[in-house]
């Protein structure tokens, strides 16, 4: 049956794309172990712990702290109570509640910044890790 045209790959080419494939699968594989996806969730994590108190500060009407405590009184006269407990950031209102904001915690410390219009806040992990971030107040201390 001559002149009919074959359409597909022959087994030369099947098997140079295979090779191919290993090859670039050899030198990709040992890279995997780098990629330390723990700590960048764990980085997220923060993040998110970040935003939630910056928002809670957003909505305060009144702010009082101590070095581990941060309490926000919002718009509706709930005291709202932002501290460590055990290992974890717990979020409690009016003395009530337990809604676990992070997990892993060794310490965490706010301290108002030298111009008064934000806290500092560090958070430091249990594998040493410390994250720092400056949460802005919607007004002076």
């Amino acid at each position: 049956m001559k002149g009919q045209n074959e359409k597909g790959f022959t087994m030369a080419e099947t098997l140079v794309s295979l090779v191919i494939t290993i090859m670039i699968l050899g030198l990709a594989l040992p890279l995997f172990p780098l990629l330390d996806w723990k700590d960048y969730e764990k980085e997220l994590e923060v993040r998110q712990c970040f935003l939630f108190i910056q928002d809670e500060l957003n909505e305060a009407s009144t702010i009082e702290f101590t070095s581990t405590e941060l309490v926000v009184t919002n718009g509706d006269g709930d005291q709202i109570y932002l501290e460590q407990y055990s290992d974890q950031i717990r979020r409690r209102v009016n003395g009530k509640g337990n809604e676990l904001l992070l997990g892993g915690i060794s310490q965490i410390s706010y301290l108002l910044t030298e111009s008064e219009e934000a806290l500092e806040l560090k958070i430091t992990l249990k594998g040493g890790k410390t994250f720092a971030g400056q949460l802005y107040l919607p007004f002076k201390k």
